[in-house]
């Protein structure tokens, strides 16, 4: 399997995904999500040819944005951070993406608690980007 499809099925069981996980694709509605991969880089190489990894990726959620003072940005921020505290949550517990079997997962890691936040008051739609890492050591077969 490939990794990003790995990390697309786990990003795909949090429970309040209500949509298609878009991939390398971010659709301008409201409630979408995309998986939008950036690399996989290898930092460590050992004599016995095992690799220690991470895969640079992040998670786009589209939400609907308001200029004025109702508490839709409020809710939005609300379901974000729900995401970011279901990862964290997961760290916890040892559930991470399956990269198959010669690679040890080491965490699922938000490197921003403040995802980077674009805004279209035109459409009124927010873009909330979720920056995140997955270390991990490939082992040779």
């Amino acid at each position: 399997m490939m990794k990003a499809e790995a990390i697309s099925d786990y990003i795909k069981m949090y429970p309040r995904l209500y949509t298609w996980l878009y991939f390398n694709v971010v659709m301008e509605a409201p409630n979408e999500a995309a998986l939008l991969t950036d690399s996989d880089n290898v930092l460590n190489e050992y004599i016995d040819g095992s690799k220690d990894r991470e895969y640079l990726f992040s998670v786009a959620l589209m939400k609907s944005y308001d200029t004025g003072t109702s508490d839709i940005n409020m809710q939005a921020m609300k379901e974000v951070n729900n995401f970011i505290d279901w990862v964290k949550t997961n760290n916890d517990t040892g559930i991470y993406p399956d990269f198959g079997e010669n690679c040890d997962v080491e965490s699922v890691e938000v490197l921003t608690d403040v995802p980077e936040l674009a805004t279209d008051s035109e459409q009124n739609i927010a873009r909330y980007l979720i920056y995140m890492r997955i270390p991990y050591t490939e082992r040779r077969i």
